[in-house]
């Protein structure tokens, strides 16, 4: 099915994504915090939050690595107060939330497994770009799709954010990897027998053919005690 470009998909590229460049955070461009925010309804954002997901492999080219990793932090970092919040916990419906989650699958086989440094981020190691690695890394730490307050639907949206970081286990960016191991490992403790047997699938999948750091690193998200 042909995607729907929003009306306003323009300007908020720009809100989000272009004051951005050669700051390694918002806060470096904005320090009192009064960055540009989008303003429109709920059901609007969410669109134009889960539209930018989808398309992310070509939307976003036109922006730089600094531009991209700081537009990515403002639209998935709860913190902010604003798009992932809202498609996480707004008042939109619960499919246009599922699709707004499942988005981000598009995310990682797109835009950050051919743009993210391939460093790892529990390591520490060098060649990263801030805010590109930190959202990639801490993607799952950070975003209100990890911390879901729709308690009605808890067991259904666990289960399909255990599949949405899984889809990163098969990339072959190593950050990309480690950053859906990192989310589950925090996820062993809200839907533990799912996110195990994803963590499961990963070692003997990918055993031998990924460094073994990264194997590691999944025997740690296998505890649910992850960093």
């Amino acid at each position: 099915m042909a995607l729907i470009r929003p009306p306003r998909f323009d300007e908020w590229l720009e809100c989000y994504f272009a004051p951005y460049d050669n700051v390694n955070s918002p806060w470096e461009r904005f320090p009192n915090e009064d960055w540009p925010v989008f303003r429109g309804s709920h059901e609007e954002i969410v669109d134009l939050f889960t539209y930018t997901m989808q398309t992310s492999g070509n939307q976003l080219l036109k922006f730089s690595n600094h531009q991209l990793g700081n537009g990515l932090t403002i639209l998935l970092d709860g913190q902010y107060g604003g798009p992932a919040r809202i498609a996480a916990n707004g008042n939109v419906s619960l499919e246009k939330k599922i699709e707004a989650l499942k988005s981000v699958e598009a995310l990682y086989r797109d835009c950050l497994t051919p743009r993210a440094p391939a460093v790892l981020g529990h390591l520490d190691e060098p060649g990263n770009c801030p805010p590109l690695s930190y959202i990639c890394y801490m993607l799952w730490d950070e975003s209100p799709f990890g911390y879901w307050e729709e308690r009605r639907n808890s067991e259904r949206l666990f289960n399909l954010k255990v599949e949405v970081m899984s889809s990163a286990l098969f990339s072959s960016n190593d950050a990309v990897i480690e950053s859906g191991l990192h989310g589950l490992g925090h996820t062993v403790s809200r839907c533990k027998a799912p996110a195990i047997a994803a963590i499961d699938r990963f070692i003997e999948s990918r055993g031998g053919h990924v460094r073994d750091e990264l194997i590691t690193y999944a025997l740690q998200a296998r505890t649910g005690v992850i960093q």
